[in-house]
């Protein structure tokens, strides 16, 4: 909970902080920030929330609607980072086996690794190569629906809303490149091959567009292109469609296990907690590995993936410190069901940066004008000096994280900006100016 100079706190955390500051922050420099948001004339045209909090004084410099709710959009993975962090510790789930006469069963840990062609591949476990036995994939551990609450139903043909899976394999996607200058696209996973039609005309680039309930697909090439071209579209997950991908991997047979499992002692296996999956889920704003990521963090509290228990569970054990209850659904933010207040999100960065340290917060957000979604944007020092994880929808724009001042003073905020009407270039703009300002002044 923070310390707000217009209330007193009931809950105090011990100030710890890793930057020493050299220069006081005047009323002066406050009133001038505040100014700039309240006479803003891109702000005053839309829903604006901004916390800016010194944790090393634990006070609450400038606020405005801090205690609002706001659609937060990916800003609903500094929550689900947070989550993860702290219920899959070290290691995370992968596969999970059982032996039963001449049958091995298995299931997967809702580890979004898996024959995942961004990330590096695990030696396949042994269980899998034994030639010796029946080889059966269950999903009866995946208690859950494959899109999220709130979300879109005609978004389905875009990676960002790639279904979940309690065993995703190909991140659940079928990738299609087409080489420069080429005329041949190239598919994987490659069974998906015979899945595509091409159409007869050309456009002005490569679209590939799947079928709303099946796992079929168009293509139209390009009249040109100069630059290799890569497309990602989600398909759509089945006990069966992942014991045919699975067996055209393996070269062997993987079927469908339909008979109950409770009777069966299961060994889990493990992968380390690796900073390479967080990296992804805060500099790509990967909605995929948000989404798998809650079920990880299920499927070790209880043994079995669901998105609402992991979420509840955090609600009642990890956020429990919070002024500000958090109307949570989903672990990317995709669904506008999503409610937080600038005031709940500084806190959970409060609090985040006394249990890791900064470099490593450093290393893991988006660094302004070099990395991740901010990599365009709050630039122009010799070094960086704002971390933060970006938040848009349509009509939505939010960013909270952490400024490193002039002064070298560590500071925390939450700026978030909805319902604006067009793009949100000018909102970027103005949210990049105040910031400047803070950074300079303070």
């Amino acid at each position: 909970m923070l310390r707000y100079y217009t209330f007193p706190l009931f809950l105090v955390f011990v100030a710890l902080s890793s930057c020493g500051v050299t220069h006081n922050i005047t009323r002066k420099d406050k009133k001038e920030v505040r100014k700039a948001i309240e006479l803003s004339p891109v702000f005053s045209k839309h829903f604006t929330g901004f916390v800016l909090y010194d944790p090393a004084k634990e006070e609450v410099l400038i606020q405005r609607n801090a205690h609002r709710y706001f659609t937060p959009a990916s800003n609903t993975k500094i929550l689900t980072f947070f989550t993860a962090l702290h219920l899959l510790k070290d290691s995370m789930p992968y596969l999970e086996y059982a032996v039963k006469n001449d049958t091995i069963i298995f299931r997967g840990g809702g580890n979004p690794v898996f024959l995942h062609p961004d990330f590096e591949q695990p030696p396949l476990p042994s269980f899998l190569a034994d030639t010796s036995k029946f080889l059966f994939f269950s999903m009866d551990n995946f208690r859950d629906d494959s899109y999220g609450e709130g979300w879109m139903w005609d978004d389905y043909n875009y990676a960002f809303q790639t279904e979940k899976s309690s065993l995703p394999i190909y991140e659940n996607n079928v990738r299609t490149e087409l080489p420069a200058d080429g005329d041949s696209i190239f598919i994987n996973p490659v069974y998906f091959q015979k899945a595509y039609t091409p159409l007869p005309e050309r456009g002005d680039q490569l679209r590939i567009q799947r079928a709303e309930k099946a796992n079929r697909f168009t293509f139209q090439l390009p009249i040109e292109h100069k630059e290799n071209l890569v497309v990602s579209k989600p398909f759509i997950v089945s006990q069966d469609l992942i014991c045919k991908l699975l067996s055209d991997t393996l070269h062997r047979r993987v079927a469908p296990w339909t008979q109950a499992t409770d009777s069966l002692d299961f060994t889990s296996l493990y992968l380390p907690a690796q900073d390479t999956l967080y990296r992804r889920l805060l500099h790509q704003s990967d909605n995929f590995i948000a989404e798998q990521l809650l079920l990880m963090s299920a499927q070790k509290l209880y043994g079995y993936q669901n998105t609402k228990a992991a979420i509840n569970y955090a609600k009642d054990s990890i956020f429990n410190f919070l002024t500000d209850e958090l109307l949570w659904v989903d672990g990317s933010g995709i669904s506008r069901y999503n409610l937080l207040t600038p005031a709940a999100l500084v806190e959970i960065l409060d609090s985040l940066q006394r249990k890791i340290p900064l470099e490593r917060i450093k290393d893991l957000f988006p660094a302004g004008g070099i990395s991740g979604t901010i990599g365009d944007w709050y630039g122009g020092t010799s070094t960086p000096y704002l971390f933060a994880k970006t938040g848009t929808l349509r009509n939505n724009h939010n960013l909270s994280g952490y400024i490193i001042t002039k002064s070298n003073r560590l500071l925390i905020f939450s700026f978030m900006n909805n319902h604006f009407k067009g793009s949100s270039g000018k909102v970027k703009q103005e949210m990049e100016r105040v910031l400047r300002m803070v950074y300079e002044r303070f």
